[in-house]
C-alpha cells in the first residue's frame, strides 16, 4: 500500500490496541476508518476491515478473512471467510471459506460452515449451515439443521424467489429445494431429495421429486 495510506493505517491500528483490540501481525492487516472493534477482539494476520464494519467484544477474525459494512455481535469467530453488508448475532461462527452476502441476517449462535455462501438470507437462532451449502432468498427459523451439500434452487432464469423454512427442520446432505417452497416446521427433508412443492409440519418427504414418507402400519 502507498506510503501516506501505510501510515494511516498504522494510526487505526495503533488506536484499537490502546482501546484493547489484539492484532497477531499488525503489519498485515488493512482498516478502514469508519471500522468500529469492541475489546479482547482478536484480530489476525492478512486481514481486511472495511466500509462502516462494527465488530463487537471477544471476537476472533482469522487469517486471510474480508469484512466490509458489516455488523458482528459479541464472541463471533470468522475463519478465513467473507463478510459483506450482513449481520452477525452474538456467538455466530463462519468458514473457513464462507461466504456472506446480500444483507443476510443471522440471529445469535448460527453456524456456517466450510465453503457455504449465503445471499439475502435471514436464519434464527441455533441452525446451523453444513459446508459446501448455498442458501439465497430464504427465511430460516430457530434450530434447523441443512446438510452439507445442499442448495437453494431460487432463481428460474428470469426471476428470484423465496424459501421459508419452519423451526427444527432437517434439510438432508445433497437436497434441493426448488423456489417458492415452504417447508413446516419439524419437516424431515431425506438426503438427495429434490424438493419442489410445499412440506407440511412434521412430515418426512424423499425422492426426485421429494414425496411424503409413506408410514409401515
Amino acid at each position: 500500500m502507498p506510503q501516506t495510506h501505510r501510515i494511516l493505517n498504522s494510526r487505526l491500528i495503533e488506536k484499537c490496541q490502546k482501546a484493547g483490540v489484539v492484532f497477531s501481525n499488525p503489519e498485515t492487516v488493512e482498516l478502514g476508518p469508519d471500522v468500529m472493534i469492541g475489546r479482547n477482539t482478536i484480530i489476525e494476520g492478512n486481514v481486511h476491515l472495511l466500509g462502516k464494519t462494527i465488530i463487537g467484544e471477544g471476537c476472533q477474525i482469522e487469517s486471510g478473512s474480508r469484512i466490509q459494512s458489516a455488523r458482528l455481535g459479541n464472541k463471533v469467530v470468522i475463519r478465513s471467510s467473507r463478510i459483506t453488508e450482513s449481520q452477525l448475532g452474538d456467538g455466530c461462527d463462519a468458514g473457513p471459506f464462507a461466504h456472506i452476502r446480500g444483507g443476510s441476517v443471522l440471529d445469535k449462535k448460527v453456524h456456517i460452515g466450510t465453503n457455504s455462501e449465503l445471499k439475502n438470507a435471514h436464519i434464527a437462532t441455533g441452525s446451523k449451515v453444513g459446508h459446501f451449502s448455498y442458501v439465497g432468498d430464504a427465511q430460516l427459523g430457530r434450530d434447523v439443521n441443512v446438510g452439507a451439500g445442499c442448495v437453494f434452487a431460487n432463481f428460474d432464469g428470469k426471476k428470484k424467489h423465496h424459501c421459508k423454512i419452519g423451526d427444527k427442520v432437517f434439510l438432508g446432505s445433497n437436497s434441493t429445494l426448488v423456489a417458492p417452497v415452504t417447508i413446516g416446521k419439524g419437516a424431515v427433508v431425506g438426503a438427495g431429495s429434490v424438493v419442489t412443492k410445499n412440506v407440511s409440519p412434521g412430515v418426512t418427504v424423499v425422492g426426485v421429486p421429494a414425496k411424503v414418507l409413506a408410514k409401515k402400519n
